[in-house]
This record gives structure tokens, sequence and C-alpha cells, in this order.
């Protein structure tokens, strides 16, 4: 018998360790499968982009030097605003299972390609810099779309921390994954590696999906006009104190990490010629600062 979203079986009032209410583990009935896929899937996919991250970094320090990227930054940041925009008015024409393994694929493709045309010149790097932040911030929005869609908000609450918990763990295991990849094989290779990485991201959503098939979803709507929607947002946003608060934290956060990430590039290019301890050094540093948030997040 199929079973609405807000139908999970009742919480147990014994048996729950303080490890399981410390990281927030409180998974009812049909609830299981789909939490721990979803886990999963947080885990590869921030597996796969702080992998791609070490080496994207260490290609870019090594191609253009560390001074160059505050202008990669605004110039990434002018390009991603237009092709967001266009992205919006087409995101609710597929569903979001197959929208996620569309872009899982993009992302695997690309870094086949960008593995045999990085060495062509400094545009193609700089497009690799600016091409796999975008597509990651748009995995990682259909990634929280997809778990919105599929549990309520009183559900969520009990398990999206969980699920987040893989984001950390992914981010620690990347940084580790490159620094080992790049001892045995140049950083262009490398790649080639991380987009293998990416196909079981395809099977765990697809099994997600087959799971919560009995899941009473609500109807797609159609958005309206991206410009209709940027300008109600921004009139709610400003005339909320806590949503601006929100949006000021998340932009002073923003502006902290880029901060620390080219001061750490920079420190890594003056003080490190070696390409490979370059390697392990970003590594080593996005294993840390996933670290700090995995233990933020807990």
């Amino acid at each position: 018998m199929s079973r609405s979203k807000g139908n999970a079986d009742p919480p147990s009032k014994l048996g729950r360790s303080p490890w399981k209410r410390l990281l927030g583990i409180d998974l009812r009935g049909w609830e299981k499968g789909p939490a721990l896929l979803l886990f999963l899937y947080a885990l590869v996919l921030f597996t796969c982009f702080y992998a791609a991250k070490v080496i994207r970094q260490l290609h870019f320090v090594d191609e253009l030097g560390a001074e160059k990227l505050p202008y990669v930054y605004l110039l990434g940041a002018l390009i991603s605003y237009p092709i967001l925009r266009g992205y919006t008015r087409l995101v609710d024409r597929l569903k979001r299972h197959y929208l996620l393994s569309v872009t899982v694929g993009i992302m695997a493709l690309g870094m086949v390609v960008f593995r045999y045309t990085l060495s062509y010149g400094p545009l193609l790097t700089l497009a690799f810099y600016i091409w796999m932040g975008l597509v990651f911030a748009i995995a990682v929005s259909q990634f929280w779309s997809y778990a919105n869609q599929i549990f309520d908000p009183s559900q969520a609450k009990r398990l999206f921390s969980f699920i987040a918990v893989g984001c950390g763990i992914g981010g620690i295991l990347g940084g580790q994954f490159a620094s080992f990849i790049t001892r045995i094989m140049d950083a262009e290779s490398a790649l080639l590696a991380v987009a293998a990485l990416h196909l079981p991201l395809i099977i765990l959503i697809h099994w997600c999906e087959k799971l919560t098939s009995h899941i009473e979803r609500p109807a797609e709507k159609v958005l309206p006009a991206a410009t209709e929607t940027n300008g109600k947002g921004l009139r709610l946003v400003f005339g909320s104190r806590y949503l601006r608060l929100i949006a000021a934290g998340t932009m002073l956060s923003i502006l902290a990490a880029q901060v620390v990430d080219f001061m750490f590039s920079w420190a890594i290019q003056e003080f490190t010629p070696d390409s490979g301890r370059r390697a392990e050094l970003f590594g080593h540093l996005y294993s840390l600062t996933s670290l700090a948030a995995l233990a933020v997040q807990v």
C-alpha cells in the first residue's frame, strides 16, 4: 500500500543512542532507504567536487598564477548570472531525477573534455575554473530541490542534517583522494579518475527514485518569468530583517571563503615550487575545511 509523505512510522522513544541524537539520525519507516541513498549521493558528489577542485586550483596556480584569482572570481560571477537566469527558465521542464542525471553526465563528460584540452592554452584553464564552479553550484541546488520533493517540512527538519553530514565527509575524502591520485599520475590525467567517480551518482539517484515512487508529490508548477521571480525575491529579502541578515551572512561567508582561497593559493605558489607537493597541500586544506564544516554541522 502506498504511503504519503507525512506517513512515516512514529519515532521510537527507546534505543536512540547519544550519537544518534547528536548526528540527527532519526530514520522512520520508508524514510530509511531514501535518506541513506541521499546521504551517499551527497558524499560522492562532494568527494568529486573537492577532488576536482584540488586539480583546478593546482592547474590554475601552475599556469596562470594565484595573483589572477580575484579577477577570475569577478568574471565567474558575471558569467554565471545570465546562465543561471536561463537555467531557471528550463529547470521545470524535466523531472528532478532526470535533471540530476543529466547534470552529473555533463560534469563527468566535462572532466574528460578538459583532460585533453587544458594544455592548449590559458583560456582553457580559465574556462575550466569557471565551468567547474558553475556546474557544481547547479548540481547542489538540484540535489536539495530533489530532496525537498521527497520529504515534507517535518521530515526535512529531522533528515536534512543527517544528509548534510555526507557533504562534509565527501569534502574530507575528496581532498585526500586528490592528494593520493596526483602522486601516481599527472593532474590532467587525474581528471579521468574524478570523472569515473561521478558514475555511481546516476545509480544512486535512480535507485532513490524507485524507492520513493509511491510518495504523493506536489504537482509541478510552472515558474513565472525569471525577471518577475527575481524582482519578487529581492523585494521579499529587503522587506524582511531576518532574510536581510541571512543574505548578509551568506555574502560575508562567500567573501571570507574567497579571501582564504586566494591567500592560501598565493602562499602555496610562493613557497612550494614542487607541483606534487602543491596538490598535497591543496588536498589537506580542503579536507581540513570540510572537517571544520562537518564539526559545525554536527
